[in-house]
């Protein structure tokens, strides 16, 4: 019901949405990491041992790792966000609760 309040709900969606935009840039990152592991591995000349085949294998798991802590981070801020509203609107229920039992009096 004031300024703080609004601007501090927007920039947690803000927030929100910035996630959400990583996590598709994560998602699209993982698929192609995961596009050229499969490629490699059905050639007959691939060895798993070889450094490269390491190297997009940890990448896959770092990328699978941030998508994972990114969808967390989702999950917490709309809890979060949810939390904040919900606490914000029993406040001004008070308030309003006060206000109109000055009025009666």
């Amino acid at each position: 019901m004031n300024e703080k309040t609004g601007l501090e709900i927007a920039r947690r969606r803000a927030e929100i949405k910035g996630y959400k935009a990583y996590k598709y840039k994560l998602k699209n990152k993982l698929q192609a990491l995961n596009q050229l592991y499969y490629s490699m591995n059905r050639s007959k000349h691939f060895d798993k041992k070889s450094y490269e085949a390491k190297m997009l294998y940890k990448a896959i798991k770092r990328a699978e790792a941030d998508l994972k802590e990114t969808r967390q981070a989702i999950a917490i801020e709309r809890r979060a966000l949810r939390e904040y509203i919900a606490g914000k609107d029993k406040l001004y229920q008070r308030i309003r609760a006060r206000e109109g039992q000055k009025d009666t009096n």
